[in-house]
C-alpha cells in the first residue's frame, strides 16, 4: 500500500501518543485547540483522510479500507503506547483499529458514535449526495451543521454556520471527496464485534445529539465490556465545538488513568 495519509505530529518526543480521528467532512485542524493542554504530556497525531489538506485523494470504498490506510500510516512511525480518539465517522475507524494487534493500544475514546449506520442514516446520506450534486458543498456542509449543532448554539450566535462551512472548506473543496465519504458511510452496515473490544473505552455523547441519538451510545456502553458513558451538557453532535473544555477534560482524565 503506497498511499500515506498526511500526519501532523505535535510534541514528538513524548513517550505516549494520542491519535485523533476526524468526523466526516472535517480536516484534522478541528482538534488543535482542544488538544493543546494534552500536547504538553502526549504526542498528538492529527491525520487527514484522502483528499483533505495535503493527503492525496484516493477513492476509498469502505470504512475498513480507510482503516487500512490509517494503520499503514501509523506503521511508518516509531511504535509508542497509543490512545485513540474517534469522533463520529472517525469513531468507526477507531473501533476497527482496536483489532490491529500491531498497535500498543492503551485506551479508546469514541464520541458521537454508533455501532454502524442505520436506515435513517443511509437515507440521509442519499439526500446529502443529491444536495452536493445539485446545490454544491456549501449547502451540504450547512445541512451537516444544522444536524450537528444544537438549537441553543445557533441562538447564542448564528455566525457558527458560516464558521463551520468555511472551516471545513479550508481542508477540502472537492465535491468528489465528500461524495466518497458518504459512500463509505452508507456501506458501514455491519460494524465490529463490540463485545470483543477489551481496551478501556470512554463513550462520549452530546446531551442534545439528534444525529446519533442516545440509544446509539447506550448500545455501545452495553456491549463494550467495562466501558464508561459520559454525556456532554449543553451540546449536540458537535460537542467538540459546543463544550470543548468539558470534552477535553473528560478525555484527558481518561487517558491519564489508562496510560
Amino acid at each position: 500500500m503506497s498511499v500515506r495519509l498526511s500526519v501532523k505530529q505535535i510534541n514528538q518526543t513524548a513517550p505516549q501518543r494520542v491519535l485523533c480521528l476526524n468526523p466526516m467532512g472535517c480536516g484534522s485542524e478541528i482538534w488543535i485547540s482542544s488538544m493543546e493542554q494534552m500536547s504538553e504530556q502526549y504526542e498528538i497525531l492529527l491525520m487527514d483522510y484522502p483528499g483533505f489538506s495535503s493527503s492525496e485523494f484516493l477513492e476509498t470504498q469502505t470504512v475498513e479500507e480507510l482503516t487500512q490506510l490509517v494503520s499503514h500510516t501509523l506503521m511508518q512511525l516509531p511504535t509508542k503506547p497509543l490512545h485513540m480518539i474517534g469522533y463520529s465517522f472517525g469513531s468507526w475507524i477507531a473501533q476497527n483499529l482496536v483489532f490491529d494487534e500491531r498497535l500498543d493500544l492503551r485506551s479508546l475514546t469514541v464520541m458521537g458514535s454508533s455501532d454502524r449506520i442505520y436506515n435513517q442514516g443511509i437515507l440521509m446520506a442519499d439526500e446529502w449526495e443529491n444536495i452536493i450534486r445539485n446545490m454544491g458543498i456549501d449547502s451540504f456542509l450547512a445541512q451537516l451543521a444544522f444536524w450537528s449543532f444544537c438549537t441553543q448554539t445557533f441562538e447564542a450566535g448564528s455566525f457558527i454556520l458560516r464558521s463551520f462551512v468555511r472551516g471545513c472548506k479550508k481542508s477540502c473543496k472537492d465535491p468528489e471527496v465528500f461524495l466518497n465519504q458518504l459512500q463509505m458511510v452508507k456501506s458501514y452496515q455491519q460494524g465490529v464485534p463490540l463485545s470483543e473490544i477489551k481496551v478501556p473505552t470512554l463513550i462520549i455523547r452530546g446531551e442534545f445529539d439528534c444525529l446519533y441519538p442516545a440509544f446509539c451510545s447506550e448500545l455501545l456502553h452495553k456491549e463494550i465490556p467495562n466501558s464508561q458513558l459520559c454525556t456532554v451538557p449543553r451540546a449536540g453532535h458537535a460537542a467538540l465545538w459546543e463544550n470543548p473544555s468539558f470534552v477535553s477534560k473528560e478525555i484527558e482524565q481518561f487517558v491519564q488513568v489508562n496510560g
